[in-house]
Formats: C-alpha cells, sequence, structure tokens
C-alpha cells in the first residue's frame, strides 16, 4: 500500500508540472495545418494572433509558387535595446528560412540538394542589433514545399517574445514531456518485471508491451531529444515514429482481450494483421507511400471508432468492477484522437490533445492495475498466513495429516491461480479442522453434526480435485447419535480409495431406526475394482475402536463392495444406554 501511495504522490508531481504557468511575455500564433499544391491558391488562414491582455492580430500570409510566407509584426512592448528577444517556431516541416527585418537569421533544411527539416524546432535569440525601437520589427517565416514529400505543415503555436520567457516555456515543456516518457518506460519495465514473475497473468506482458510502444513513440514524437538520435535523418525518424503509433492499437486490444477473458479474440487478431501490413510498408516504401498509407490508416480509423467504442463495451462490461472505469478512459481517448486526427486533416482547428489523454489513460489503468494488485496480493498474504496457522495447528493435532497437508499445499497453489478460490478452500478447511479437534474430545456427536461435517468435506475435495461430490440423505437424522468422526473417516476413505480417476461421486447414507438400534448404510459409487483388505487401514482401525469404546462389542461394522459402487454398513445401538 505504501508503495501505491508512493506512486500517486509521482502522478500527483506529473499534474503539477502540466498546471505550472510561467511569465507568458511572448507572442502565441496559433495556426492549422497548411497542404501546399504547386500553382494552387494559398491556404486559408485559420487562427490568431494572441497575446496576454487580449491582444489578437491576424499575420500578413502572402502565398507564392513553391512556398508560403508568413510575415509576423513583433508587438512595440516587446521592444528593448536591453532585453533580448526570441523565437519559438516550434514543428515546422520541410524547407524554412527566417529573416528578422530582412535579414536571414536562420533555418532548416535545403532545397537543392532537397534535405527537408520536418518537424525540427527552430528555437533563436534574436540578434538585439537587428531589433529597433524606432521602425516596424517584422520576422518573416518562408516555408517551402516540394511536390510529393512532405507536405507544408506547422505542427505548433509559434511564440515571439522576451528571451527568458520563451526558453523558459520550451524548457518547461520538455521536462514534462520527459517525465511522462520517463513514467511509459518505468510503467513498461515494472509490468514486464510481473509478467516474469507471475506469467500466469500474461496480460501484463501486452500492458507492458503498450507502455514501451508508447513510450518509443513518445520520444520520437513529442521530445525534441529525438533530433540527438536521428540527427539528419529525418524520414527515418517520421518512419519509426509512425510504426510504433500502429502498434499501440493492437498491444491495448491484446490487453483487453487477456485481462478480462483470458484469451485473443478476432477483433485483436486483426488488428495485428493490419498493423503488420501498414507497418512493413511504412518501413521499406517511400515517404510518398508512407504519407498515403497515414491518410487511410487516419481514415479507417475515424470509421472504425464506434465499432471500437462498441467492442471495448461488450468486452468489459462484465466481470471487473472497474469495467466502467476503462470504458470512461477509453472514449475519452478515442475521441480525443479523432479530434488530432481531424485537426491534422486540416478539418477544424482546434488543440491536439490526445497525447496527454493518453498519458491520463496510462495513469488511470497504472492506478487501477496497481489496486487489483495489492488486492490480490493481500488476499494471497492472508490465504498464505491461514494456511501457515493450520499447518501448525496441524503439528499439534495428528488428525489426518495426509489429508491436510494435501489440501495446504492445493491452497498454496491456488493462491497463484485464484486467491478467491483458495481462501473458499482454506475456510472449509479450518471449519473442518476446529470441528474435528472439537470433536475428537468428545465420546459422542450427533449424526447431524457429522453430515454436515462430512458435506463440508466433500466441498473442499470438489475444490481440490475440480470435480463435483454430493452427499445424499435417505431417512431422518435427528435423535441419533454415533461416536464422533466415523462418518467423516468413511467418506474420506471412499473419496482416496474409490476416486482415483478424479470422477464425480456421489454418497448416499440411508438411516434405519429400529427399537433399540440405529442402522447407517453408506454407499458410495466409486471404482469397484479395488481389492477389500479387512483391518489394514488407519481409518478402518480407527471406527473399529470408536465402536468399541462405546458400544464395546455390541455392533456391527460391515464394507466391501457391490454392484456399481462401495457399501459400508453399521449397526449399533440406540446412544441413550450407552452415553457416558
Amino acid at each position: 500500500m505504501q508503495k501505491l501511495i508512493g506512486f500517486k504522490k509521482c502522478i500527483l508531481f506529473f499534474f503539477l508540472l502540466l498546471g505550472c504557468k510561467g511569465n507568458e511575455e511572448f507572442v502565441i500564433i496559433d495556426l492549422v495545418d497548411a497542404y501546399f499544391q504547386k500553382d494552387s491558391q494559398p491556404p486559408k488562414y485559420i487562427g490568431k494572433l494572441s497575446l496576454p491582455e487580449n491582444f489578437s492580430e491576424l499575420p500578413d500570409i502572402k502565398g507564392k509558387s513553391g512556398f508560403v510566407t508568413f510575415e509576423i509584426e513583433i508587438p512595440k512592448k516587446f521592444i528593448s535595446d536591453i532585453v533580448p528577444l526570441a523565437i519559438n517556431a516550434g514543428r515546422i516541416s520541410d524547407v524554412t528560412i527566417f529573416e528578422l527585418n530582412g535579414i536571414n537569421i536562420g533555418g532548416f533544411g535545403t532545397f537543392e540538394p532537397y534535405t527537408p527539416g520536418a518537424m525540427r524546432p527552430f528555437i533563436k535569440i534574436l540578434p538585439t542589433a537587428l531589433v529597433s525601437t524606432k521602425i516596424t520589427n517584422k520576422i518573416k517565416i518562408t516555408i517551402y514545399a516540394k511536390e510529393n514529400h512532405f507536405p507544408l505543415q506547422i505542427m505548433d503555436s509559434i511564440k515571439i517574445g522576451m528571451a527568458t520567457s520563451i526558453l523558459n516555456d520550451f524548457f518547461q515543456r520538455e521536462i514534462i514531456s520527459h517525465s511522462f516518457l520517463t513514467l511509459y518506460i518505468l510503467v513498461g519495465i515494472y509490468y514486464l518485471f510481473l509478467y516474469f514473475k507471475r506469467k500466469q497473468d500474461n496480460y501484463n506482458l501486452y500492458f507492458s508491451l503498450f507502455a514501451i510502444t508508447i513510450s518509443i513513440y513518445w520520444f520520437v514524437s513529442e521530445t525534441y531529444a529525438r533530433d540527438w538520435v536521428f540527427g539528419t535523418h529525418i524520414e527515418l525518424q517520421r518512419k519509426v515514429e509512425h510504426f510504433f503509433l500502429y502498434w499501440i492499437l493492437p498491444f491495448f486490444l491484446l490487453f483487453l482481450s487477456r485481462y478480462f477473458h483470458g484469451k485473443y479474440d478476432k477483433t485483436s487478431k486483426v488488428a495485428i494483421v493490419i498493423s503488420i501490413m501498414i507497418s512493413f510498408v511504412t518501413l521499406f516504401s517511400s515517404i510518398q507511400c508512407m504519407r498515403i498509407v497515414a491518410k487511410f490508416w487516419q481514415v479507417g480509423f475515424l470509421l472504425t471508432a464506434p465499432y471500437f467504442v462498441f467492442y471495448i463495451k461488450k468486452k468489459i462490461s462484465f466481470k471487473k468492477k472497474d469495467a466502467n472505469y476503462f470504458l470512461a478512459g477509453i472514449s475519452a481517448l478515442l475521441l480525443c484522437s479523432i479530434n488530432d486526427i481531424l485537426v491534422s486533416l486540416n478539418w477544424i482547428n482546434t488543440p491536439r490533445i490526445s497525447s496527454y489523454s493518453l498519458s491520463i489513460l496510462v495513469i488511470g489503468l497504472v492506478i487501477l492495475l496497481g489496486n487489483n494488485f495489492i488486492q490480490a496480493h493481500k488476499s494471497s498474504e492472508d490465504a498464505l498466513a491461514y494456511a501457515t496457522r493450520l499447518n501448525l495447528e496441524l503439528s499439534k493435532k495428528n488428525i489426518q495429516p495426509h489429508f491436510l497437508m494435501n489440501s495446504i499445499n492445493a491452497s498454496m497453489f491456488l493462491i497463484e491461480e485464484n486467491p478467491k478460490k483458495a481462501i473458499d478452500l482454506l475456510n472449509g478447511l479450518a471449519d473442518e479442522l476446529r470441528e474435528t479437534i472439537r470433536l475428537s474430545k468428545e465420546t459422542i456427536a450427533s449424526l447431524k453434526n457429522e453430515v454436515e461435517l462430512c458435506r463440508n468435506h466433500l466441498n473442499i475435495m470438489s475444490l481440490r480435485k475440480e470435480k463435483k461430490f454430493t452427499f445424499k440423505i435417505i431417512g431422518n437424522i435427528e435423535g441419533v447419535y454415533l461416536p464422533p468422526l466415523i462418518l467423516l473417516t468413511l467418506v474420506e476413505n471412499g473419496i482416496t480409495h474409490g476416486y482415483r480417476k478424479n470422477k464425480e461421486g456421489e454418497f448416499c447414507l440411508t438411516i434405519s431406526k429400529e427399537t433399540d438400534c440405529i442402522e447407517l448404510i453408506l454407499f458410495n459409487d466409486g471404482e469397484t475394482n479395488l481389492e477389500t483388505k479387512k483391518g489394514t487401514g488407519t481409518g478402518i482401525k480407527y471406527i473399529e475402536v470408536r465402536l468399541q469404546e462405546v458400544y464395546k462389542k455390541n455392533w456391527i461394522f460391515e464394507y466391501g463392495k457391490v454392484e456399481g459402487g462401495y457399501r459400508v454398513r453399521l449397526k449399533f445401538p440406540q446412544v441413550s444406554s450407552y452415553l457416558i
């Protein structure tokens, strides 16, 4: 529990990072994707130039053959001969050139030979010598596009303002991105460790693969540290990004199917096949083909999103008490993903939010799985403590040691497979042990208590052998007394010698009352091909000793094979004359 509390504190830290605000002393230009086509009209601008104090202004956009130019006026409130300014252009595709008051201040990519600068950040402190309080200062951003390569695309808001604010904002966002990246990696490693420790819970493997896939995709798409890894290999970076994006959903569907049902289903298999196909095309085809596949995937996702909601609801609508949380989180993620796809298709102009909704989903799943793991671990610990206590009681009381030890060993195994079933077995075992200890001290016991004890024992054996054993009564058990544990011993022997092949069984007890005697006939439908050796078993000796102790020699104990099973006959006087 302390580990979960510590984990929740870490989650709170991540959300505090998300809520942190720096000094927003910069211009924010919100732009959507602008797809360039040769000799076409300039793309329609949708967005605004906003500042604190509710300042807004549309930039001057000019479309030319082969490139698009944005001219942005730097607000006079930022102009100073002392305080430096900076620009953070975010991720801008293709070849881009930045100019301040007509002077080239940098850029990325080249047109001849063509080397795109797709999704590379541009952060630049503006030269103070080029900024003047006496003129209108403008930054011009020229973005070149080449047919059949990357689209002309602006992924992030462009920010211009005080250098300290721009840099603080950039590093704060990088810290948040790397914090989530660290979270995904740790989650993936931790659940992979759980899988190797407890392989029967194989949903941990798929949740681990889900988290690791997200971590790689997040690193490639959401952090600028990826530039150190890929360098100028921009096409490779985009292919890796798309490759892992296509595997997030299949691993998640595999996790759901294994978590709720313990098996694979057709939808998961189809998702895997599709992911293999589009991943292969993405890695080994041209950039043009990769873009076409990405478009088909986006449109396909939009069309199948309602089905995924239905599918997930169907899968998690029973068995698990936390199913509603899964459904809510997944539905929210699907809505956010649809939003981002529509933004990338330039159909709407809203913020991209699926990355952070994915983070919230992963965090929520970790908390839910953590709670489930703690509950299962607690149940296992309780069951193990229970079994240990019974083992100690067994060492003090030499009553049926083989049966108790075998039952305890079975419960130890069930603790790993099914803690609830293990606890049911141990509860029944505890009741039987408690009652046998009590009755072993008595001279006489009611047949009613003996029957209840036998039924409890058969329930235990049903759990152990995963076969159903029943106990049927013919006659009236009220007012009948006999030495304790005799009937239980007969039932134990019947199971031990009559049901070695784990077949289901039935015991039938017939009670006949005569004037001075009671006759009990216990029949079971177990195997009849076993030879009977009179007086050789511990149980047989125990029954004979008990009968002799109470009834002296005035009793009958017969047993043997009959047609269809095994029959035991007991006859003894009414207990009133012999009650000690």
